[in-house]
């Protein structure tokens, strides 16, 4: 049986691109960052693309695994360092009040304006040192995955594969790859046979 609610959204991503055509299109691909200039040797992270599959927008958020691996050793050193987190009397405690007048006598409080920076070198310095250790410590293994879900005006995927994107022909591979993924043409483990990023991937790279 039909998901309804799916189904809802999948007509609304059809429609959506039916009656909104002015997208500005570079060979079939909405671009959104410049790379007339990009470093042909340099490691890159994350991009967006969208491209059309059918009658339908497609928006594609990718990232490399090595972006996945530091999102992760990030998340656990936030996790570290979560008691040093400001509460709100603290935050407070480092701001200043800003009034507006209400009537000819009285004020109230519309605002605060933080004194100096929102983060204190102490959480720096902790955070710094915790996502060191996660680093260091860290056994996560990234393999490639895509997700994909409706959602209202397009389709939604995440992509994560081994690819350098530095120019809009890798631009290029990187949609249509993910339209073959879709269209069940392919699979990741075809196209990255055995691939696993790991901290040794990490290691050699930052070399």
């Amino acid at each position: 049986m039909k998901n309804r609610y799916q189904e809802k959204l999948k007509k609304s991503a059809k429609s959506f691109h039916r009656n909104n055509r002015g997208e500005r299109f570079s060979n079939g691909l909405i671009v959104r960052h410049q790379y007339d200039e990009a470093d042909l040797t340099k490691l890159t992270w994350w991009d967006d693309v969208s491209c059309i599959l059918n009658n339908y927008l497609v928006d594609i958020a990718w990232i490399h695994p090595r972006m996945a691996f530091k999102d992760q050793a990030e998340d656990e050193a936030h996790k570290m360092v979560a008691h040093l987190d400001s509460d709100i009397d603290d935050f407070l405690s480092q701001s200043e009040p800003n009034y507006a007048k209400v009537g000819k006598s009285r004020k109230k409080l519309v605002s605060h304006t933080m004194k100096g920076s929102l983060l204190s070198s102490d959480w720096t310095a902790a955070f710094d040192a915790a996502y060191a250790e996660m680093i260091e410590a860290s056994n996560c293994q990234v393999t490639p995955y895509i997700k994909s879900k409706w959602v209202s005006g397009t389709r939604l995927v995440e992509l994560c594969a081994p690819i350098e994107v530095r120019n809009e022909q890798d631009l290029m591979v990187i949609a249509n790859l993910t339209i073959k993924l879709l269209k069940c043409e392919t699979t990741l483990e075809k196209e990255f046979p055995n691939y696993i990023y790991t901290r040794d991937d990490w290691d050699l790279e930052k070399d």
